[in-house]
């Protein structure tokens, strides 16, 4: 009976041995088998009214990007075409991992003003290199510069971009959306953006500090009109002010570069 007992639990632990390496590495592949295309975006919150306006993100997959899609939708219009490539021959860092503290600055220098700190171990996204600097932003947080040299790079992608044509930038709003599907068929996607969409005539009021007829500005019902916020005039007069941020809507690639890449739109 000890002798029987003795070898069935020596066959149980072959087994484990011989076995349980390969229920892991299946478990592990699996998992990894499960991970989506990564979108790191900087999201656009305004811009100016019937100019183009530019979409770039930073796509990573551990399968290769098959599509990149942007449905823009405008009133009665909708739209929905290909996010091409940038630059398929050079990666970009998608996702990293902060090693030490560090500070975030407003703009792409270290003389910035310093926006936010992050922690070791904290893991960001990169939608921008400039100067430099590494343009980070924390999901439903902050978006400012950090020094590469203070981060640990988690995953590489490739730069997309495309510029919604003036055609749909004609109204006081728009709203768009990025997805991402990869060769395994796994779909990534940013939530839905409204963009509200400001005349020169507005913008300039904006920037003298003079009241504007904002009558045909989107409202959300049952709230204040979001330009009477305390938070909006935070945002439009933080730093520089809104000339500042509206000559930066256009910083991630020049004009002649995105309008030549408007492909397959429908």
């Amino acid at each position: 009976m000890k002798d029987t007992s003795k070898a069935l639990l020596c066959t149980l632990m072959i087994s484990y041995l011989l076995f349980s390496p390969l229920i892991i590495d299946f478990t592990l592949a699996q998992q990894q088998g499960e991970t989506m295309p990564v979108i790191a975006h900087r999201l656009v919150k305004m811009g100016q009214r019937g100019e183009q306006l530019n979409i770039i993100a930073h796509i990573a997959s551990d399968s290769p990007i098959h599509k990149t899609l942007l449905r823009v939708q405008s009133g009665e219009k909708s739209i929905q075409g290909n996010i091409p490539a940038l630059d398929r021959n050079k990666t970009v860092p998608v996702l990293i991992q902060v090693m030490r503290d560090s500070d975030i600055h407003a703009g792409p220098s270290p003389t910035k003003v310093v926006i936010a700190r992050v922690s070791k171990g904290q893991r960001l996204y990169v939608t921008a290199i400039k100067n430099g600097l590494y343009r980070v932003h924390e999901t439903g947080g902050f978006s400012g510069y950090i020094n590469p040299q203070n981060i640990q790079t988690l995953m590489t992608g490739t730069r997309f971009g495309v510029a919604i044509p003036p055609d749909f930038t004609r109204a006081s709003s728009l709203t768009y959306q990025i997805v991402a599907i990869d060769n395994q068929g796994r779909q990534s996607e940013t939530p839905s953006q409204q963009v509200n969409l400001f005349t020169p005539q507005q913008i300039a009021a904006l920037q003298s500090g003079q009241d504007i007829d904002m009558a045909d500005m989107p409202q959300t019902a049952g709230s204040r009109p979001f330009y009477k916020k305390i938070w909006f005039w935070l945002l439009v007069f933080a730093g520089a002010g809104t000339a500042a941020y509206f000559a930066t809507q256009g910083e991630d690639e020049p004009k002649e570069t995105t309008v030549d890449v408007l492909v397959e739109w429908n």
